[in-house]
């Protein structure tokens, strides 16, 4: 965070509902937003609303705050965007708030900031996050003790422009019985993540709830579709047809190789509980297209 000039760190971390995703970046923003001499304002859990953010606008105003001061000042910065979907979806690119915020992402990649947004899906964001970002996380099951994801590396292929996902590679020496030294690659799979500390938690929890509230306000309870038995707010799809065109779209990602459509993967999409009204309606919908056998 101090020591590079590699530029700035963009992370996402995706998964359903539940799986720990904003737990696991409050561990990160904690762990990384220390200053050499030890001073934890970088990431400062007693003013957590400098640092957490659940509207676009909030997150801009907080990064232009930011950049009227010196660059050294700032360097290590920890930033999150939560509930990204809601900022950054795919399909409102051409949304002024989402050029707004796109733009934004771009201009601090030069301050070495930790700025991490979390979403049910990497697909969600637009094609210009995404092509910025420097890692993700995809979360598994729920979180104890640790919480579960893959890490990836997010690279971009130089001819298509299109981001793709590449599992970091170690290599290590080791001596074989017969005594030859050999070099051994290692791709990492599922890592453990610690919780992070109950300074961030009970904040954090408190203003999820906050902004829960005012969404619920401010779009009226019945309008809002994708909220699990907890309430959370998951998605920003109109309706539950939009749903089933959103699968068939993309059919090839909810099938097993013999062709019937996995359920669990169309409700991990929409971040739904599997045995939700919402995804019970999109599955009985989808099973009356015949398009699954």
């Amino acid at each position: 965070m101090h020591n590079s000039n590699s530029g700035n760190n963009l992370g996402v971390v995706v998964g359903g509902n539940g799986t720990g995703k904003s737990w696991l970046l409050g561990y990160v923003g904690e762990t990384l937003g220390v200053r050499p001499n030890g001073m934890k304002d970088l990431f400062d859990t007693t003013h957590l609303e400098e640092h957490v953010f659940f509207e676009a606008d909030a997150f801009i105003r907080r990064a232009n705050e930011l950049m009227k001061k010196r660059k050294r000042e700032t360097i290590g910065t920890q930033l999150i965007l939560d509930e990204g979907q809601l900022s950054l979806y795919s399909k409102e690119a051409f949304n002024k708030e989402v050029k707004n915020l796109s733009r934004m992402l771009m201009t601090v990649r030069s301050r070495r900031w930790g700025v991490y947004i979390n979403l049910p899906s990497f697909g969600m964001l637009n094609k210009d996050v995404r092509m910025i970002t420097n890692w993700m996380v995809q979360m598994k099951g729920r979180p104890a003790e640790y919480s579960y994801g893959t890490f990836f590396n997010v690279e971009t292929n130089m001819i298509s422009g299109e981001p793709y996902l590449k599992k970091p590679v170690f290599s290590k020496k080791i001596i074989t019985e017969s005594g030859i030294p050999m070099i051994m690659n290692t791709a990492y799979a599922v890592l453990p993540f610690p919780k992070p500390s109950k300074s961030f938690i009970s904040p954090y929890e408190r203003m999820k709830a906050e902004h829960q509230k005012k969404l619920y306000e401010k779009y009226g309870f019945t309008e809002i579709l994708g909220e699990d038995i907890e309430g959370e707010i998951v998605n920003t799809f109109k309706s539950i047809d939009d749903m089933v065109i959103e699968v068939l779209s993309k059919t090839k990602d909810f099938i097993s190789p013999k062709g019937k459509l996995i359920a669990s993967k169309v409700a991990r999409y929409f971040s739904l509980s599997i045995n939700s009204k919402k995804h019970l309606a999109i599955m009985d919908k989808l099973i009356q297209t015949k398009t699954f056998s």
